[in-house]
C-alpha cells in the first residue's frame, strides 16, 4: 500500500483536465522558488495566459469542444517551455509558467513565442467540419526587489494579462516597475533604443520544441502610456509595505539596508585584513618553489570547485565543496592564502552566476573575515600547520578551523537577509 503514497501525492498535484500543474502546486513551487531568488539575488520571471473567448467556443461548438481546446493548448505550453520552468493550469482558462534564472527580456520573449505557437495551431473537434483556431493573452511580470511576495508578482502579471484583454485580446505585455511594456514588431527602430528593451523572439510557422528556444529577430518593449495604467494601480501607496514570504519568519530586507550592511563588512574585512599583515608578509620570502606550485594547485582546486557547485542547487539551499581547498588554502598560507582565496572565489562565482557588485563584495568580505578568525586561531594556538609533529592538534586545528567557517559564513548570510 505504501508503493502507492507518491502515486497518490503527485495526483493531487495534478491538474485532471490537461495534465498540467495545478494551482496549489505551482504556488508551493513559486514560494519556493521565490525565497532561493532572494535569497542569491536571482532573477525569476513569471507569465500569466489566458485563453481569449473560451465562451465563444463552447457556445458555439459546445463545451467538450471547449476543453478540447484547453487541453491543445497545454500541450503547447508543456512542449515549448524548459525542462525547469513550471507550467500549470491556474483555474478555468487561465494558465500561469514559473521561469527560474529568467530576465522580464527572455520571458516576454518566451510569452510572445507562446502566443504566436498558439495562434498557429488548428485544433479538430468532432463538432466542427472545419478545425478551429484560438488565440490567448498574456501578461508577464518579473521579481523586483526583496520585499515582494509572490501573490504581488502574480498580482503584476494578472494586471498585465488584463490590460491585454483590454487592448484587444491576442498580445503580451509586461508590467515592472509600474509601467506597462508593450510589444512592438516595427522592424523600422534600430537595435539599440535608450529607455527600450531588446528581446529576440522569432515569429514562429509552427510550434517549435524546446531545444529552438532561442531563435530570434527583433522585437521591443516599449513602455505604455501612464493613462494605462489600472484605477487601483494609481491609488496604491508609493510606499512599499515588506510582504511576508510563506514559510520565513521575518520580511526580506530593503535594498538600502543590503548596501549598508554589505558596505560595512567590506570595511571590517579590509581593517581585519590590514590588522594581520604582519603574519605573512615576512613569511613569503621564505616559500620555497614547491611551496608556490602547491599554492597554485589549492587555487586552482578552488576554481573548479565553485565552478561545478553550480549543478549542486536544490530548492533553498546550495552544495559548495569549495569550503575545503579554501580552509587548506587559508591554514597553510595564513593572511596571503586567505586574501587569495576570498578574491578566487569571488571572482568564480561573479563569472558562473553573472553576480551584482554587492553580491561579489558581499562573497570577498565574507571570506576574508572568516578566514582571518581562523588564522588568529592557528597563531594563538601555536600549532605548526603541515609539519606533522603532532597529527592530532593538526586535527583538532582543522576541525576548529572548519567549524569558523561554518558559523562566521552562515551568520554572516542570515544577517544579510534579516
Amino acid at each position: 500500500m505504501t508503493l502507492k503514497i507518491p502515486a497518490l501525492e503527485r495526483k493531487t498535484e495534478i491538474d485532471q483536465k490537461t495534465g498540467l500543474y495545478n494551482h496549489q502546486y505551482f504556488m508551493t513551487q513559486f514560494n519556493n522558488e521565490l525565497q532561493r531568488a532572494n535569497r542569491f539575488d536571482r532573477p525569476c520571471s513569471i507569465i500569466m495566459a489566458d485563453l481569449d473567448l473560451l465562451r465563444n467556443i463552447n457556445n458555439t461548438y459546445g463545451h467538450l469542444a471547449g476543453d478540447e481546446v484547453l487541453k491543445g493548448i497545454a500541450d503547447v505550453l508543456k512542449q515549448n517551455i524548459r525542462d525547469y520552468d513550471i507550467v500549470a493550469r491556474f483555474g478555468g482558462e487561465e494558465f500561469a509558467v514559473l521561469m527560474p534564472e529568467t530576465e522580464i527580456e527572455k520571458a516576454v520573449e518566451r510569452a510572445e513565442y507562446l502566443r504566436k505557437a498558439i495562434e498557429s495551431v488548428t485544433f479538430v473537434i468532432p463538432t466542427s467540419v472545419e478545425p478551429i483556431k484560438a488565440t490567448m493573452s498574456f501578461g508577464v511580470s518579473k521579481r523586483e526587489n526583496f520585499e515582494q511576495s509572490a501573490e504581488e508578482i502574480l498580482h503584476h502579471a494578472d494586471t498585465a494579462l488584463y490590460r491585454s484583454k483590454l487592448s484587444g485580446r491576442n498580445r503580451t505585455l509586461a508590467l515592472v516597475n509600474d509601467s506597462f511594456l508593450t510589444v512592438s514588431l516595427a522592424e523600422s527602430i534600430p537595435h539599440k533604443v535608450m529607455g527600450d528593451i531588446s528581446i529576440n523572439p522569432e515569429i514562429p510557422e509552427k510550434t517549435k520544441s524546446t531545444s529552438e528556444y532561442l531563435a530570434a529577430s527583433s522585437t521591443y518593449l516599449k513602455p505604455s502610456p501612464e493613462t494605462n495604467k489600472r484605477p487601483e494601480d494609481e491609488a496604491k501607496s508609493s510606499e512599499a509595505q515588506p510582504d511576508m514570504v510563506e514559510g520565513s519568519k521575518k520580511p526580506y530586507p530593503s535594498t538600502l539596508n543590503v548596501y549598508i550592511y554589505i558596505t560595512l563588512l567590506a570595511l571590517l574585512a579590509a581593517i581585519s585584513l590590514f590588522a594581520v599583515k604582519n603574519l605573512w608578509i615576512a613569511s613569503i620570502s621564505a616559500y620555497s618553489p614547491s611551496d608556490w606550485m602547491g599554492f597554485s594547485a589549492i587555487a586552482f582546486t578552488i576554481i573548479l570547485t565553485e565552478w561545478f557547485s553550480v549543478n549542486l542547487y536544490v530548492k533553498n539551499t546550495s552544495l559548495s565543496t569549495s569550503a575545503v581547498p579554501i580552509i587548506t588554502l587559508v591554514i597553510l598560507y595564513g593572511s596571503l592564502g586567505t586574501l587569495v582565496a576570498s578574491t578566487i572565489l569571488a571572482a568564480t562565482a561573479a563569472i558562473k552566476f553573472r553576480s551584482p557588485v554587492n553580491r561579489i563584495i558581499f562573497n570577498f568580505s565574507n571570506h576574508i573575515i572568516a578566514g582571518i578568525l581562523i588564522n588568529l586561531f592557528v597563531h594563538l594556538a601555536g600549532v605548526n600547520m603541515g609539519s606533522w609533529e603532532s597529527p592530532l592538534s593538526e586535527l583538532l586545528m582543522v576541525l576548529g578551523a572548519t567549524f569558523i567557517m561554518f558559523i562566521c559564513t552562515t551568520t554572516l548570510s542570515r544577517l544579510e537577509l534579516e
